[in-house]
């Protein structure tokens, strides 16, 4: 099975911001490379990829582009509804917590002898 990475890196000496991907499996960590005919080259145990000349990022950014190309992806990510799991997690929470509330809201009106009626309106 594999299991992707994503690996960030700022190279402060030459103001660029470095993305790394790639995915482990059972043969070690593979990186996607972005051209020439090996697109996946299979990283030696222990080896640096930050770097090394050999394992080139899949993008390469000017560090002052680096913060609004990256605030355009995770707009472009959210706009095509993939969610990352403290997203997923978040959302669950404040769903189950406005259920609560509505509870509770209901349990306190009627513990003061008022009726609930649809649309919160009071009789």
């Amino acid at each position: 099975m594999r299991e992707w990475i994503l690996q960030i890196e700022r190279d402060v000496a030459n103001h660029t911001l470095s993305i790394y991907f790639g995915y482990e499996d059972q043969d070690g960590l593979r990186l996607i490379m972005p051209e020439g005919a090996t697109v996946e080259r299979l990283v030696p145990e222990g080896v640096p990829i930050f770097g090394n000349d050999e394992y080139r990022p899949i993008i390469s950014l000017p560090r002052r582009l680096a913060e609004p190309f990256l605030k355009e992806m995770a707009r472009a990510i959210s706009g095509m509804g993939v969610r990352t799991e403290a997203e997923s997690k978040l959302e669950g929470e404040l769903s189950a917590t406005k259920r609560h509330l509505e509870d509770l809201r209901t349990l306190l009106l009627h513990a003061g002898g008022l009726e609930v009626r649809r649309g919160g309106q009071e009789g």
